[in-house]
């Protein structure tokens, strides 16, 4: 009989398998991803997969709706840097760098009046940044945020597949099985990893 984790593994194989034969899924798909992280290690571990793997991702070519790209890709590097130095070892890059560069990443996205209601709205700059915000608020947040782990999750598949548009789409799919492969290996190694309700 298979696990509550299993069975969300599942699942998200055989979306998987349905985007490869064309057909498109709404990216709130990925929300049984809230669920699947019982221990703050685990999060902390896939948040610094998603780095890594956005880090190896970006390449050198400067996409064109990004502006300050030179400045901004250091800045992401500063931050895998960061992180990695810090779940490796806490003594060599303290909480209070991770917040620096996260405050600085924030910074590259821009804010403006939203047109429906009074107040702000956040535009995003960059979606590669976004993705190291999302990452950096996992590791420092004492509790763990179902919502921080999706948003990282969605913002890294949406970002390389150049979906604007809140889909899943075959453009997806190599960052998808990105997830889906981090999943199937830690059910493997971790034995402990199982659903919070």
């Amino acid at each position: 009989m298979k696990t509550a984790i299993e069975h969300k593994i599942t699942k998200l194989i055989t979306m998987r398998e349905d985007v490869a034969k064309g057909e498109v899924f709404l990216i709130t798909r990925l929300t049984s991803l809230k669920s699947i992280f019982e221990t703050k290690a685990q999060v902390k571990d896939f948040a610094s997969y998603i780095t890594g793997k956005t880090l190896l991702s970006i390449g050198k070519t400067k996409p064109k709706y990004i502006d300050n790209w030179e400045q901004d890709n250091k800045l992401i590097k500063i931050a895998g840097t960061t992180v990695r130095k810090y779940l490796t070892n806490p003594r060599q890059a303290s909480t209070a760098e991770l917040r620096d560069v996260l405050y600085r990443l924030e910074k590259i996205q821009g804010w403006g009046k939203n047109p429906w209601w009074s107040g702000q709205l956040r535009i995003i700059n960059n979606c590669y940044a976004l993705i190291l915000e999302d990452a950096l608020r996992c590791i420092l947040e004492k509790d763990i945020d179902g919502r921080r782990i999706y948003d990282m999750a969605a913002h890294y598949v949406m970002a390389f597949s150049n979906s604007f548009e809140r889909d899943i789409t075959k453009k997806s799919l190599p960052y998808l099985d990105d997830i889906i492969a981090y999943l199937r290996k830690n059910l493997k190694t971790n034995k402990t990893m199982t659903t919070r309700g």
